[in-house]
């Protein structure tokens, strides 16, 4: 087994994909989808790109990985000078896709 199949039968594909909504909406610029791109390590990598401040922790009893993220204090962080600057304008009305 390989590919989706294989990610399929360890991950909860709808408890991940609403956990990457989540940190996305919470602009978490330091975890577990934000990229690191620059010469050197970073959290468990050895070597760049990399990401950091999450686990994946394995169920005991089932055939199961569940991502844990940790560090969320850069969560909602909006400042010009954070990791890096999302500028959301949330008074901006919305369009027709």
């Amino acid at each position: 087994m390989q590919g989706p199949e294989a990610m399929a039968a360890w991950m909860d594909a709808d408890a991940t994909t609403s956990f990457m909504a989540v940190d996305r909406v919470l602009m978490n610029d330091d975890g577990a989808f934000h990229f690191y791109c620059f010469a050197g390590a970073i959290g468990n990598n050895p070597k760049a790109p990399g990401n950091h401040n999450y686990y994946w922790y394995e169920a005991e009893r089932a055939d199961r990985l569940w991502l844990v993220p940790w560090d969320m204090d850069l969560s909602m962080n909006d400042a010009p000078n954070g990791p890096s600057h999302i500028a959301v304008n949330w008074l901006a009305t919305p369009t027709a896709a």
